[in-house]
């Protein structure tokens, strides 16, 4: 009986620490895949900044911000 209860616990265990493994390795997946998008939508002095948890602000003097909708352009992408 006591074997039983020792190949359960064993199992049981066993279980457990692949839960957490798969686990780690669906983290590590998703953070590759935020990592990237980051690294494409940022510039590379404001990712560096961001990786090493520092506060970085760009001061700009002037600045324009152009927001444009091209009518049919997605029918050109696709």
């Amino acid at each position: 009986m006591y074997v039983v209860l020792l190949i359960v616990g064993m199992h049981h265990r066993e279980m457990i620490q692949r839960k957490h493994l798969n686990y780690e390795r669906i983290l590590e997946v998703e953070t590759d895949k935020t990592n990237n998008l980051i690294s494409e939508l940022v510039p590379l002095h404001i990712l560096s900044a961001i990786k090493s948890e520092k506060r970085q602000v760009d001061i700009f003097e002037d600045a324009t911000l152009l927001y444009v909708d091209l009518s049919g352009f997605c029918s050109y992408v696709t």
